[in-house]
């Protein structure tokens, strides 16, 4: 659940992420949740249009929870890409690259008046 906005990306995406149990994603294609969880390869995704069929939607939300009652075996989910969560997403990488950012913005020579 969450907004039929494109662009909408919900914060709950990453503390999801980090139990490291399996998700269920419904996304609207061409989103931008779309897009972050295919990168992190996390999610179960099942893609939709807001105003297409949704019949084969309906199909493979039952088929994941006929893979869930079956215990999620080797392959029925993505492999996740732990590594490129945890550089781009985890507090200390993000405030490592802000860091960066300060420490360049302050050797620019300054501005001649």
């Amino acid at each position: 659940p969450g907004s039929s906005d494109l662009a909408y990306s919900p914060s709950k995406a990453y503390p999801y992420y980090l139990t490291g149990r399996p998700i269920l994603g419904l996304v609207f294609e061409g989103s931008v949740m779309e897009a972050l969880l295919d990168e992190l390869s996390c999610a179960y995704l099942i893609r939709f249009r807001e105003l297409g069929p949704k019949e084969a939607a309906y199909v493979e939300i039952g088929r994941f929870f006929d893979l869930a009652f079956d215990g999620f075996k080797s392959g029925d989910l993505p492999q996740r890409q732990d590594a490129k969560f945890d550089r781009s997403f985890l507090a200390e990488s993000l405030t490592a690259l802000q860091c960066r950012m300060l420490e360049r913005a302050t050797k620019c020579a300054p501005a001649v008046v």
